[in-house]
């Protein structure tokens, strides 16, 4: 009874870590030589000269379309990206809130059980049956605490 539980336990636990990794190296960018000009792009010549017309038309466009979120500068300090900032940020308070909560959730609920009925708890440490099921529910909850660490903690 005992072997295939901690086989499953261990085929799980060793899923719920590869997939994270698995994600971050497809997620990862592909390297500068892929996206390369090719040559003959590169001698090419705009066959369109630009013209004073032309020119004030697209500053024109810019200044409606690209410049709340890029700046009129275009360094991406637009009044737009400040507010996505700072929602952003707050988004990321209240996760962080919330895995909080989520992760001292089985903690609390089992200290209230212990303090309601100690004799019926007490079996996850006497028993060695109950000794195995509190270790594969420490490392499930490390493996959910290092998954909502890494769905919480933005680049901003």
């Amino acid at each position: 009874m005992l072997k295939p539980f901690l086989i499953l336990s261990a085929v799980l636990l060793t899923g719920a870590i590869a997939s994270p990794q698995e994600a971050q190296q497809a997620a990862a960018p592909a390297s500068p030589a892929a996206f390369s000009v090719p040559l003959e792009a590169v001698n090419q010549v705009n066959p369109v000269k630009p013209t004073a017309e032309s020119l004030a038309r697209a500053k024109k466009i810019y200044g409606y379309e690209c410049a709340l979120c890029h700046g009129e500068d275009g360094g991406g300090a637009g009044d737009l990206a400040k507010k996505m900032k700072a929602k952003i940020q707050a988004m990321s308070t209240e996760a962080k809130a919330s895995a909080s909560i989520i992760g001292v959730l089985p903690i609390a609920v089992m200290g209230l059980v212990w303090l309601t009925s100690p004799d019926y708890i007490a079996l996850l440490w006497t028993d060695p049956m109950g000794r195995v099921m509190m270790a594969c529910c420490g490392a499930w909850m490390m493996v959910g605490i290092f998954v909502m660490r890494k769905m919480i903690n933005f680049d901003f």
